[in-house]
């Protein structure tokens, strides 16, 4: 039985502030994202944004600068966790999926009332948050597939490991705040 060999990549191009998109391609959209320790990249049939982010020491200069006045009352919370990398990365995940990116000013990027699905890991520690056009945290959950990537022991290869959903991530949870009028899991 022969195989069918996938068509290549289509051609990677920029839109007009800087986020890639795939040439000639509406069905199929992607957005990357990565820090020290963990790089993301998402695929979907609708603009999608997502930003992995570990942890962002709490700075009140910072907080005031990209905080709409809704989501002040958070002040306290952040500021005892000593991070901010929650409210970042779901600032993040709207603008880059928007296609805006940081030309959007983050204090008018009201993350109270998006639709954004985030994730939180406690080892290593970050929070990833995704947007997706049209879709709700419930539709991201349920429609969100994960496939691990991990150095192989021979050089230069990488095994993947696929899961359902979040798959045996032990340590990869939504996150639940303990202050629940944060919509940030369903």
């Amino acid at each position: 039985m022969a195989t069918a060999i996938p068509d290549p990549l289509p051609e990677i191009v920029l839109g007009r502030f800087g986020k890639p998109r795939f040439q000639g391609v509406r069905d199929r959209h992607f957005n990357w994202s990565h820090d020290a320790s963990i790089c993301v990249c998402v695929l979907a049939a609708t603009p999608v944004g997502v930003d992995v982010q570990s942890p962002v020491p709490y700075d009140d200069a910072l907080f005031e600068r990209i905080t709409t006045p809704g989501e002040r009352y958070l002040r306290d919370r952040f500021q005892s966790d000593d991070d901010m990398s929650l409210l970042w990365t779901r600032k993040e995940a709207i603008v880059k999926r928007t296609g805006r990116g940081l030309t959007t000013p983050l204090r008018e990027v009201d993350t109270l009332a998006s639709n954004v699905l985030t994730l939180a890991s406690v080892e290593p520690r970050y929070h990833l948050s995704l947007s997706a056009e049209g879709l709700d945290q419930a539709a991201l959950r349920s429609r969100l597939r994960i496939s691990w990537l991990q150095p192989s022991p021979t050089a230069h290869l990488w095994t993947t490991r696929d899961g359902d959903g979040l798959g045996d991530r032990s340590d990869l949870r939504p996150y639940r705040p303990n202050y629940p009028a944060y919509p940030i899991m369903v």
